[in-house]
């Protein structure tokens, strides 16, 4: 049983480190962006290929670059590219909707429009073949970490400590930023309000690009960790659209645009499938998400939204 939940957590850590991302951008706009899922897979895409690894598929296949990167450096790098790639989907998809004040649901279908691009786009580029990042890639790490709880032996591996450890990270440093700084203030201002927010001379365009850039920088580094933490790797073009219904399940859960909810909503989950027979995991995790919104519909930590008359 103790194995069982603390297997959970560890699966639970990587929603949550998915989800994060997601709720950013909600919290700003109140929008889901789904192409955050092709985000994602092209940010581990970016990391294997500033690796000086070798490409097998797609148009890129035998390219090789002149230089090498560590582990570390080419995961910033490519969720540096995931952020900046991030902003230019806002720039071409969403601003133009922003602008003409369009329902959110065009929104919602230009991400979806936005997500199948870019996952035909990645295999173009690199193909279908799955990628697999080097065993040793961050020094000589032990691969698992033993201890005992309640006199019960429990393994876990190194790999899911390190990315439950990010997630919180993060979550602490995007809630801290959101809550404390200057920049923050003026992105609850645009959530509450983007015009009365632009008349008080808060730059919305601006501040809104800021937000998609650390969406994008979080779904990158995210995508290199999870990738780098499955035993598969990078699956296929479509690895992140696969996190992408549970990460929405997470978000809902935890409550939409509350980010210490994404982790609490990961977390949830993850440990209900790990509890579950495998072939049920997938619908006793939704079934706990359906039970907890017939009781809480704002989700586990958000809050009652207040009607404006």
């Amino acid at each position: 049983m103790i194995f069982q939940l603390v297997s959970g957590l560890a699966t639970g850590g990587t929603y949550a480190i998915f989800a994060i991302g997601y709720t950013l951008v909600f919290s700003i706009l109140g929008i889901i962006n789904f192409a955050h899922a092709a985000i994602f897979t092209l940010g581990a895409y970016f990391t294997y290929i500033l690796m000086g690894r070798n490409i097998t598929g797609g148009v890129l296949k035998g390219i090789d670059l002149p230089f090498e990167m560590s582990f570390i450096v080419a995961m910033l790098i490519g969720a540096l590219l995931a952020g900046l790639l991030s902003v230019m989907i806002d720039a071409i998809a969403f601003r133009p909707l922003r602008n003409r004040k369009s329902d959110s649901l065009l929104a919602l279908v230009t991400s979806l429009g936005m997500t199948i691009i870019l996952v035909n786009g990645i295999q173009y580029l690199f193909g279908t073949d799955p990628y697999n990042f080097p065993a040793k890639v961050i020094g000589d790490i032990p691969p698992s970490v033993s201890f005992e709880i309640f006199d019960e032996k429990v393994v876990i591996r190194t790999k899911v400590l390190i990315v439950m450890g990010v997630s919180v990270v993060i979550a602490t440093l995007l809630t801290l930023f959101i809550t404390k700084t200057k920049t923050g203030r003026g992105l609850r201002a645009i959530s509450e309000d983007p015009t009365t927010a632009s008349l008080m001379g808060i730059n919305t365009n601006r501040l809104i690009m800021i937000a998609f850039f650390l969406s994008g920088f979080i779904a990158g580094l995210a995508g290199t960790l999870v990738a780098w933490n499955v035993s598969s790797g990078i699956t296929d073009p479509y690895f992140g659209v696969k996190f992408g219904l549970k990460g929405l399940a997470v978000i809902v859960l935890g409550g939409l645009g509350n980010i210490p909810g994404a982790i609490i909503g990961g977390l949830v989950i993850g440990v209900a499938e790990a509890f579950a027979p495998s072939e049920y995991s997938d619908a006793v995790a939704f079934g706990i998400l359906f039970i907890v919104l017939l009781v809480r519909p704002q989700g586990l930590l958000g809050q009652k939204v207040q009607q404006k008359v």
